[in-house]
């Protein structure tokens, strides 16, 4: 079975599969170094970067350097998401975060379980597979810097998790390099509080006509969208965003 097949029947039975040695650990140890600079300038320019929980999330990190997008794809993501969410598959968002408490102001483990995908008025949820999540771990993710808990399988259940209940659970347990993609609908929740460093690189992705974060499409300028590969251009909404009007097209998706 190759690691593509393999990390498709894990998704579809757990919510939950792990790639290895998808970046190298110099990779990681250059996109840490440009991640500080960034946490820097992007704070100083008054964004928003540093959240209640101890983490920093800095949103659409390749907006001063482009080619960085190319994190965003790579041939065995591609094809998982090809096969799961369809080849119209776009970006719902996309950040560097680092899940880190420096000044111990997170009381216990955040938000508590909860899930990334929604809920209708009766608190049912809106299936299973439409929202995958992919992080690529600049640090290792272990039980001493507080790594994401989920429980397996639980991406298939409709009911919500309560927040503060004890579940049997597993740990998102990675070596820096490595890429964890767990369906959003899974129970999930940070792991105990810790100062240690747990950089990575979050993205989650969806059908094409779920809303995204951000303007994507507007994102970048003429001159450098023609810099994209075709891969990269489908991700950020440019082949589906929705037509002006009947007199432009009529079909949202195109080539």
């Amino acid at each position: 079975m190759s690691d593509v097949d393999k990390a498709i029947t894990e998704l579809k039975r757990d919510g939950i599969t792990i790639l290895k040695n998808v970046i190298s650990t110099n990779e990681c140890k250059t996109l840490k170094n440009y991640s500080l600079k960034l946490q820097k300038k992007r704070f100083n320019e008054g964004e928003e970067i540093y959240f209640n929980d101890g983490s920093t999330r800095i949103s659409n990190y390749f907006i001063e350097k482009p080619k960085l997008t190319h994190y965003l794809s790579n041939e065995k993501l591609d094809a998982i998401l090809n096969t799961l969410l369809g080849k119209s598959y776009v970006l719902r968002g996309s950040s560097i975060m680092n899940v880190q408490d420096k000044k111990n102001e997170r009381e216990k483990d955040g938000t508590g379980w909860h899930t990334d995908w929604s809920y209708n008025y009766d608190n049912i949820k809106f299936g299973y597979g439409g929202s995958f999540h992919v992080i690529i771990a600049l640090d290792d993710f272990n039980k001493d810097n507080g790594s994401t808990h989920y429980v397996k399988g639980s991406h298939k259940l409709n009911t919500k998790p309560k927040r503060e209940n004890k579940y049997k659970s597993n740990i998102i347990l990675m070596k820096k390099g490595s890429m964890a993609i767990f369906d959003s609908s899974i129970w999930h929740k940070s792991g105990n509080p810790s100062n240690l460093s747990r950089w990575g690189i979050w993205s989650a992705y969806t059908q094409w006509w779920v809303k995204p974060h951000f303007r994507y499409n507007e994102l970048f300028s003429k001159k450098v969208r023609t810099k994209f590969n075709k891969k990269i251009l489908q991700i950020l909404h440019l082949n589906s965003t929705p037509p002006l009007n009947a007199k432009k097209r009529l079909l949202t998706v195109v080539k």
